[in-house]
């Protein structure tokens, strides 16, 4: 297992939809939830090339399929400092009276059941974190990374980083607002990044 997951890990590819001509391969990628899987199948493409999100996906070229992909599009969120998810958010000098926060929104983040429980999820975490963080950031201001989880993604998103905004998670809601600072998304690429040195 772990030799097949290192050798997809070493023939990964990360490319916008907009480079990738490969229909067939768009067509057959299946999440699992219908409606992620009809986005990325019937909208993404059109979403990215008239600007409203850009979406990326991670191919396999080992398996010669699509691992799985994540969409970005800009945000704000109003700021509320009893959020859980904010406390450590610091304005800038001269912006006290700001209400609203210059963030990115997650607005799919979704991997084959191919590869499902494997630890692709984090793997494909991992890449777009260093792409806000090298690529993304260098460019464009934002405070935050948001995402609505689905309840069964919660602990998934909990483990890379995200926090909930309000509280404890509500385990009677369908989806949940989480957010994760831009901050702490530098701290976990530094961490993942010394964890992979060290394992070789």
């Amino acid at each position: 297992m772990n030799k097949q997951f290192n050798t997809i890990i070493d023939n990964l590819e990360v490319i916008n939809i907009r480079s990738f001509v490969d229909v067939q391969k768009c067509d057959d990628f299946d999440c699992g939830i219908g409606f992620i899987n009809n986005f990325f199948q019937k909208e993404a493409y059109e979403s990215d090339l008239k600007n409203f999100a850009r979406t990326t996906l991670l191919f396999d070229g080992y398996n010669k399929r699509i691992l799985g992909f994540y969409t970005l599009t800009a945000s704000v969120v109003s700021f509320h400092e009893n959020y859980d998810g904010y406390r450590k958010f610091e304005k800038p000098s001269g912006h006290e009276a700001v209400t609203e926060i210059p963030a990115l929104d997650l607005s799919f983040f979704a991997v084959d059941t191919y590869y499902q429980e494997q630890g692709f999820g984090r793997v494909m975490m991992e890449y777009l974190y260093k792409q806000l963080v090298f690529e993304v950031g260098l460019y464009l201001g934002f405070a935050f990374l948001l995402v609505e989880s689905l309840n069964h993604c919660t602990e998934f998103y909990e483990k890379v980083g995200f926090m909930h905004l309000i509280g404890e998670p509500n385990c009677y809601l369908e989806k949940h607002k989480m957010v994760i600072a831009f901050p702490n998304i530098v701290d976990y690429v530094i961490e993942s990044t010394r964890k992979r040195i060290e394992s070789k």
